[in-house]
Order: structure tokens, then sequence, then C-alpha cells
């Protein structure tokens, strides 16, 4: 339901003033935020361990041999 709030006026006491405080501002994003259930992870990766056959073939490849790198 609705929920009716009012500002606050306040004596700032340092600079001899006064103050008005707005209750509603020190809410905060997560005090409005729905709680949303975290979804189990179907996706699939490729570059992790395990899946490397799902991964395209290489373009370019450096092999290093004992008289140094080809192409």
């Amino acid at each position: 339901m609705f929920s009716m709030s009012f500002n606050e006026v306040r004596k700032d006491y340092l600079l001899d003033r006064w103050v008005v405080i707005a209750t509603e501002r020190g809410r905060r994003p997560t005090d409005f935020a729905k709680k949303v259930r975290e979804k189990a992870k179907t996706s699939v990766c490729p570059l992790c361990p395990g899946n490397e056959h799902m991964t395209p073939p290489a373009v370019l490849v450096y092999l290093k041999s004992g008289k140094g790198i080809r192409k």
C-alpha cells in the first residue's frame, strides 16, 4: 500500500541554519529491486577444459621445433 512520508526540518548547528531532510532519499536501490532467482547455467563454453572439440579449427599456428619457429 502507499505510505506517506514527510520531509523533516532540522537545525544545522555548525552553519546555524535550518535544513530540509528528505526521508525517502535514504532508501537504497536494493530496497526497490525485486529478488530474482538465479537460473542455472545451461550454456556450454567451448573454451572450457573438456570442450576442445567445440572450438573451430585454427587459422594460423606457430609450432616450435628444434630449429626455431615455423609456420
